[in-house]
This record gives C-alpha cells, structure tokens and sequence, in this order.
C-alpha cells in the first residue's frame, strides 16, 4: 500500500493545518494541482490514498484547524477530480450501514417524499428550509403553536422520545414525525 504521506508533500500538509486561512487556501491550491496531475495519469489508487489522507487525518480530526484544512483540501481535491469524481465517492457513507435498506434512505435532498399517495397531492412549492423541534409532552401546546407559525418554506420535523406511555422520557423510543403544508 502506498504511503498516504508521500502522495502530498510535507509543504503542502504542514500549509493546510495551519492556522492562517491564506496558508491554508494555497495549500488547497496545491492539493488541486496534484490531484489533477494524478487523474490525468491515471492513477486512481494515489487519488484514493490522498482522500483517506485528507478524510480520516483532518477532517475527522478534533483540532480545528486540522477539520478546516481537511475539508478544504477535500473540495479541492473534488475540484482537481471534476468528471470523475463519482467514482471515488463512498458507495456507503459513514453511519449509514445501520440504516434499514428501502426504507431509510442514506443520502436526502432534505425534502419530504410520500410513503403513499397520488403523486398529483404533493406540493408545489418545495420547502426551502428544515426547521426541527427536540420535544417533551408537556411543550406540546407551545410546539403545536410554533408549528402553525411556520409557513410553506418549512419543512417540520419533530423528535421526541417519549413513549406515550407514561410521562417520563425513554431512551429506547424516539418519535419523528413532519409536516407538510400548503
């Protein structure tokens, strides 16, 4: 396997975590640069070291700056990528192999699709914006006002683990329910 640290120079590495954004933006630059050299070369398996690189050692990084660099350097690496990048893409995002296949979905456009229905009662404005409420039963009157303030541009969601049952909050059920206006 081939290094991950031999496929960006030690420049450019040191660049993109400093703290600096100018530092960090020509490291990108840099970032860019190789990665479109490597594409049109062909080789697709430095590509996928410089993304592991760039993911599992900055992006996922507690330091902010390291985070910061991370993701920078991986827009510009999707930049160097252009056409191709798809094919270097996870075909199973991280968190998403617990999600049940067919029924969750692991990538959104963060609209509201039917389970059911005739396709001719969706809306016909879509929802610009999400607006989620983490709530209890007894904030029930005060969401249930909240909710019919929101207008068409909202999407509603709302998460609640209470059990229906009694009134204390249960770590074993949580209840998500959204809304669709018109």
């Amino acid at each position: 396997m081939l290094d991950a640290f031999t496929a960006i120079p030690a420049a450019v590495i040191w660049n993109l975590v400093d703290k600096l954004y100018e530092k960090r933006k020509n490291a990108a630059l840099e970032v860019e640069g190789i990665v479109k050299q490597l594409t049109v070369a062909g080789d697709h398996d430095k590509i996928i070291v410089v993304i592991k690189l760039l993911v599992h050692e900055f992006a996922y990084s507690s330091q902010a700056n390291h985070r910061k660099g991370g993701l920078i350097g991986l827009a510009a690496a999707t930049v160097g990528l252009s056409l191709e990048a798809s094919q270097h893409l996870e075909k199973n995002p991280r968190g998403a192999e617990r999600l049940a296949p067919g029924v969750v979905e692991p990538e959104s456009d963060f609209y509201l699709h039917r389970l059911w229905g005739k396709p001719s009662e969706d809306l016909t404005i879509k929802p610009k914006y999400l607006v989620t409420f983490t709530v209890g039963y007894e904030q029930k009157e005060i969401i249930n006002k909240a909710v019919k303030k929101v207008g068409y541009l909202y999407s509603v969601l709302i998460c609640d683990n209470y059990n229906s049952f009694t009134y204390n909050w249960s770590i074993g059920v949580l209840n998500v329910q959204t809304f669709k206006y018109c």
